[in-house]
């Protein structure tokens, strides 16, 4: 009897503004490791695609740009299929990391059937956008005050700082940095 190759994960890959590279690349590099036998970098467990808000450049936290390859918007519109539509943020005090439109496309995407992931301060986009009600939500300890100084309507008893992640139903928390090597490896485990 023929094996059938199952289909590969989908990742949608957002960066948004002044998002640190250290989370970008350790968690797009874990799927690259893991998406293929050997070192051929071809995505066969799983593909990702790098999403914008627009078509222009998301400048990194250390200067670096990246060009996404569609717009978030697009992509949902398309009805392109997601297991999961990934958030990363970086800087906070260099201005709004999420407009509106943003904010619309992340609860856009929290209608889909994709599991939505926040990495570092790109948890504060979700809860910005409304889509962490009543889930547990990992925040770096470095951030935990800037958290509650900017949602003072959060519980406290909903954040976790001790974690580096947190996996709440169709929700993934990440403190960012480093560990985001770290969800991503826990999230691929759940399928691998």
């Amino acid at each position: 009897m023929p094996t059938t190759t199952p289909a590969p994960l989908r990742f949608a890959i957002v960066p948004l503004a002044n998002f640190t590279m250290t989370a970008f690349s350790g968690f797009i590099d874990t799927l690259r490791l893991t998406a293929d036998e050997g070192d051929f970098s071809k995505p066969v467990r799983c593909t990702w695609k790098v999403l914008g808000e627009t078509m222009e450049p998301v400048r990194s936290s250390c200067g670096v740009a990246i060009l996404p390859w569609d717009t978030l918007e697009s992509a949902l519109k398309s009805r392109e299929h997601f297991d999961y539509i990934v958030f990363i943020g970086g800087l906070l005090h260099q201005g709004q990391q999420t407009g509106n439109a943003m904010l619309e496309q992340i609860q856009r995407a929290a209608r889909t059937d994709a599991t939505l992931v926040g990495i570092c301060t790109g948890t504060f986009a979700l809860y910005r956008a409304g889509v962490l009600d009543r889930h547990k939500v990992c925040v770096s300890w470095f951030h935990y005050w800037d958290f509650l100084e900017r949602f003072p309507d959060c519980d406290e008893k909903q954040l976790v700082a001790a974690r580096l992640f947190v996996m709440d139903r169709r929700r993934i928390t990440c403190s960012g940095g480093r560990a985001s090597i770290d969800v991503a490896a826990a999230i691929l485990s759940r399928h691998f």
